[in-house]
């Protein structure tokens, strides 16, 4: 590990201390610990699918050696690379739920200009340049929405679709289904 991973390790572990003194005399329909597990798990795969690190690790290497392989080098390559796909899928839905709990976090913030501006460094140093427009996004939104406002007549509510979809119990398993077909269809090919 690089000086300069330490140094952003260290930025990563202040930005989550300052998004878990939130929980001091708050109620949220999650524990902190469900937070940590989201925010360790995004911060994780967000710092393994960083454009910058692309090395073959050893245990990569080794088993084309043993094999025999024609091609190592390219055996190698092709196996980085579907690796890296899988990564990048599963960084992609932890970002997902990260995104969600830090939403019930942000609404029940007093500082909520300060948590965006944390959340946006965080999305900076991850290089996660979708979430920072997520972020970016949802500052705008607390920008035009500052007064909270009952609905007196329902028929008039603006329909939002992000926020009235239903959520499903089984999200990665419905996507690796998916990814595994496609995978046994190409294989078959």
């Amino acid at each position: 590990m690089s000086e300069s991973d330490s140094k952003i390790e260290l930025e990563i572990e202040e930005i989550k201390k300052i998004f878990e003194s939130n929980f001091l005399n708050k109620t949220f329909p999650f524990s902190i610990y469900e937070f940590r597990e989201t925010f360790d798990r995004y911060v994780g795969l967000s710092f393994e699918v960083r454009e910058n690190i692309k090395e073959i690790a050893p245990a990569e290497t080794e088993l084309f050696r043993i094999t025999n392989h024609n091609n190592i080098n390219l055996a190698e390559i092709c196996l980085n690379r579907r690796n890296r796909k899988r990564l990048s899928f599963h960084q992609k839905l932890a970002g997902r739920d990260f995104f969600e709990i830090f939403r019930k976090l942000f609404d029940k913030s007093f500082d909520s200009p300060m948590l965006i501006k944390q959340a946006i460094r965080l999305a900076d140093l991850l290089n996660d340049f979708e979430a920072r427009k997520l972020f970016e996004n949802l500052s705008n939104e607390s920008l035009q929405t500052k007064v909270k406002q009952t609905v007196k007549t329902p028929e008039d509510e603006i329909w939002k679709s992000e926020k009235h979809k239903p959520l499903t119990d089984t999200k990665i398993s419905t996507n690796l289904q998916a990814l595994t077909a496609r995978a046994n269809l190409s294989n078959k090919n």
